[in-house]
């Protein structure tokens, strides 16, 4: 799924939001950025921004509600190509990341992950292309594949045992020339 630049405002709302508190979670994007200044990746259930940049050396992200940032480092030699990043939260103490499966470093995180409203903010600063968004809370799968929709359409299907569809909204130019 295409998402341009800032100016377009393009969004994925969904049917309902991910009702995330302070638990285990686990969040797993998987996409192409075109550059690596990072975007907004998602919307938590206030509609607080939840940013996630990534550098050559490491990945900056912020819950909502924070006032700095949490870095952590990673090795992977091209970060302009599809990879899929995964973040988890233990619910109390640490933050992972894993980046293609293997696991590149934790930090210190004693706040809460607030749930999740639209998938790719709109104020999002560059353009990407997602692959794949699954989020895994409380023994319930949240899995937005953007291959279902077979190239066409205005819906971001929930392939998890959720079923919570996305609406593709501000989604512009030929038809269906957004899905990738």
């Amino acid at each position: 799924l295409r998402f341009r630049a800032a100016s377009f405002l393009e969004t994925v709302v969904l049917g309902t939001d991910i009702p995330v508190a302070s638990s285990n979670v686990a969040v797993t994007v998987e996409y192409d950025i075109k550059s690596p200044v990072g975007a907004n990746l998602m919307t938590d259930a206030f509609s607080q921004n939840i940013s996630f940049s990534i550098t050559s050396t490491q990945v900056s992200f912020r819950l909502a509600g924070n006032s700095s940032n949490i870095l952590l480092t990673h090795n992977v030699a091209d970060t302009a190509i599809r990879h899929r990043y995964t973040l988890e939260y233990d619910g109390s103490t640490t933050v992972s990341l894993s980046v293609d499966g293997v696991f590149q470093s934790s930090a210190t995180y004693a706040g809460r992950f607030r749930g999740v409203r639209n998938i790719i903010d709109s104020s999002s600063a560059t353009g990407l292309d997602l692959y794949g968004f699954k989020v895994i809370y409380a023994g319930v799968t949240y899995d937005y594949q953007p291959t279902l929709s077979g190239g066409t359409g205005t819906i971001l299907s929930d392939a998890g045992s959720a079923g919570n569809d996305g609406t593709l909204t501000n989604f512009t130019g030929t038809a269906n020339s957004w899905w990738v």
